[in-house]
């Protein structure tokens, strides 16, 4: 599986609550801080470096996104020195942001979707491996408990 596959499918076990139990092995080229608000490797991974700190930090609700009516609003607190929001609107910035959803080559994208992508990027909740990329932060479909954390 690639590295954005995995990316996705621990995204979405995220999204829905699943629990998911895995093993991490080499990585290459990866800011492994940036999946901490993602289900972490188990304890045999720890070797690797900066996983156990992610086993230590791994909580719900530090990068998610929200869907309203015309807007997505992406709320990150990975860092611990402070919380970032992104509001997203208009009809092509959305229809290009449930594109990222999956794993998409980069050259797929237009102006528009480089411009939204490069945004994302620069705001480190979007992540690229190689010609393809995808989001970092999960849908938030229920409030995890108890919710005064999130």
């Amino acid at each position: 599986m690639t590295t954005l596959g995995l990316v996705r499918l621990l995204r979405e076990a995220a999204s829905v609550g699943l629990p998911v139990r895995w093993e991490l092995g080499a990585v290459h080229g990866i800011d492994i801080p940036l999946l901490v608000h993602l289900p972490a490797p188990v304890a045999s991974s720890a070797l690797i470096p900066d996983v156990a700190e992610w086993q230590r930090r791994h909580q719900p609700g530090l990068c998610y996104y929200r869907v309203g009516p015309g807007f997505v609003q992406i709320k990150d607190v990975r860092q611990p020195e402070g919380s970032a929001r992104f509001r997203i609107t208009g009809d092509q910035e959305l229809s290009w942001f449930a594109r990222l959803h999956d794993v998409i080559s980069i050259e797929q994208l237009d102006t528009p979707g480089r411009a939204l992508l490069d945004a994302l990027l620069d705001a480190r909740i979007a992540l690229v491996s190689g010609p393809c990329a995808t989001l970092l932060p999960h849908r938030m479909r229920r409030w995890p408990v108890p919710a005064l954390d999130v």
